[in-house]
C-alpha cells in the first residue's frame, strides 16, 4: 500500500514538470546557455535578423506545440538578411537532448521571459511524437 502511495504521488508530481527537482530551473538554464544562447544569445534577445529573438510572448503562444520539435529536429525558415535579402536559415538538430533536458530548456524561458503555463514531460513527450510521425510520412 505504501508503494502505491508513492507511486501515486510521484507520477501526479512528474506530471506538473519535467522532474520533480528543485534544480530543473538550474538544468534549463545551463542547457540554455549551452546549447542555444551562441545563435539567441544570453538574454534570448536574436542576432540581426539571423536568429529570431526568444522573447517573444507570443511566440509560446502560437508556436507551443512545435517548440520541442524544433529543438530536437531542428528548423528551416526564411527570413530577411541584412541587406534586405530573402535568406534561409537553418537552426541545427539538437538530438542528442532528451525529452527531459528540452523540456527544462523549455521552462527555464518560460520562466524568465514567457510566463506561460509549466511545459510538462507528458507534454513535450506527445509534441515528439508527433512531429516524429509528421516526419516519416
Amino acid at each position: 500500500m505504501y508503494w502505491i502511495s508513492f507511486l501515486l504521488i510521484f507520477s501526479g508530481l512528474s506530471m506538473l514538470s519535467c522532474r520533480f527537482s528543485i534544480n530543473t530551473y538550474k538544468e534549463g538554464e545551463i542547457l540554455y546557455k549551452t546549447q542555444c544562447s551562441g545563435c539567441h544569445g544570453d538574454q534570448a534577445e536574436g542576432w540581426a535578423n539571423l536568429y529570431p529573438s526568444l522573447q517573444s510572448e507570443q511566440l509560446a503562444t502560437d508556436y507551443r506545440n512545435n517548440l520541442a520539435c524544433w529543438i530536437k529536429f531542428g528548423k528551416i525558415y526564411n527570413t530577411i538578411d541584412s541587406n534586405s535579402r530573402p535568406s534561409i536559415v537553418e537552426m541545427p538538430a539538437h538530438s542528442h537532448l532528451s525529452d527531459i533536458e528540452i523540456c527544462n530548456i523549455l521552462n527555464f524561458l518560460n520562466s524568465k521571459i514567457w510566463q506561460r503555463s509549466r511545459f510538462t514531460l507528458q507534454e513535450i513527450n506527445l509534441q515528439l511524437n508527433s512531429c516524429e510521425i509528421k516526419s516519416k510520412k
